[in-house]
């Protein structure tokens, strides 16, 4: 994402080409921001943004944070008790930001699995 900050931020006026493989980087990353943690709209029609964890097939997990950013502290996995019986899980950042498994943002769990 600091390439594209830096492609963002650099004057491209006068300039006869732009690498084409960036403008599409560049165009990616603002889809991500503008459309992937977009949480509705406020009463005067402006769109809300939050705070969102994404996990991929590797189960590597990033958070994006509502201004754009990639969170870079640590983001933990903890154990819940379902309602069923059975375990879930929810994500915690270094910060004490929490989420549920689908990472959506969420108040602390008060049904945490601790180990005495």
């Amino acid at each position: 994402m600091d390439g594209v900050v830096r492609f963002l931020a650099n004057d491209h006026s006068g300039t006869d080409h732009v690498d084409i493989d960036t403008v599409r980087t560049v165009v990616n990353v603002l889809k991500r921001i503008m459309v992937s943690n977009e949480y509705g709209t406020d009463d005067k029609g402006n769109i809300i943004y939050i705070d969102r964890i994404y996990t991929n097939l590797h189960k590597d997990v990033e958070l994006i944070n509502k201004d754009g950013s990639d969170y870079s502290g640590r983001i933990d996995k903890r154990a819940i008790n379902l309602d069923d019986g059975t375990l879930g899980h929810v994500y915690v950042t270094a910060d004490t930001r929490w989420f549920d498994r689908c990472g959506m943002p969420i108040d602390k769990p008060t049904n945490l699995v601790t180990h005495k």
